[in-house]
């Protein structure tokens, strides 16, 4: 099933379509932990289409990235933090509700997010757990939607209305956080698509900003 969506930081409603998980995990992230890319700056991403997906991007080409903070709220009831990093074949952009789409033919833009499990709350008391919260290193694994801690990918093509998800139920393979603070990220993904598409390399990632906080 495809799922076509937007970025918001309003309160949003969405349908759970499977569970997502996390293993492995710490939940501190000032421990060091062993990394391909935490050693130096590097973004060695290979991205990789298949054929099979609706819009049939094409070729991928990195020549940007860069990392944001953001959150969401589920049905009013439960909120979230996660991590984006943007991955794009041209020079993306941050809005205030999160990555600018693409307008032009040919740009691609690949976001992954790293995101904690759902806390149900008051409304009202939601932005206090917000700011306590804290994506954690450790190993994820793909889903869309769910309650619990998981990765999720959207893509983004000029020229098409918002996104899909390439994380739906039947994708594979996971993806790590090494560094997890306000500041950056880093860590790895090894990642298909239920229709093919793959994603593998490692980042390292300054953070630009958290939405909800500015």
């Amino acid at each position: 099933m495809k799922f076509k969506h937007l970025i918001a930081i309003t309160i949003a409603v969405f349908l759970v379509f499977t569970a997502c998980g996390k293993k492995n995990g710490t939940e501190s992230p000032s421990k060091s932990e062993p990394s391909q890319a935490s050693s130096k700056e590097v973004n060695e991403i290979n991205i990789v289409f298949s054929d099979q997906e609706e819009y049939s991007p094409g070729a991928f080409t990195l020549e940007k990235t860069f990392a944001y903070i953001s959150g969401m709220r589920y049905n009013a009831a439960s909120t979230a933090k996660l991590v984006y990093v943007v991955f794009a074949n041209y020079e993306a952009t941050l809005g205030s509700y999160g990555i600018n789409m693409p307008t032009e033919p040919g740009q691609i833009a690949v976001v992954v997010s790293f995101k904690t499990a759902n806390k149900e709350q008051l409304i009202e008391q939601q932005m206090e757990d917000y700011n306590n919260m804290q994506v954690a290193t450790g190993t994820y694994e793909p889903a869309w939607m769910g309650e619990a801690e998981c990765f999720q990918v959207v893509y983004y093509v000029g020229g098409q209305e918002g996104g899909l998800s390439l994380s739906d139920r039947g994708a594979s393979g996971s993806a790590a956080l090494t560094t997890s603070t306000p500041e950056k990220v880093s860590g790895s993904i090894d990642f298909t698509s239920p229709k093919g598409s793959t994603i593998k390399g490692t980042f390292n990632v300054k953070i630009d900003r958290d939405l909800w906080k500015n």
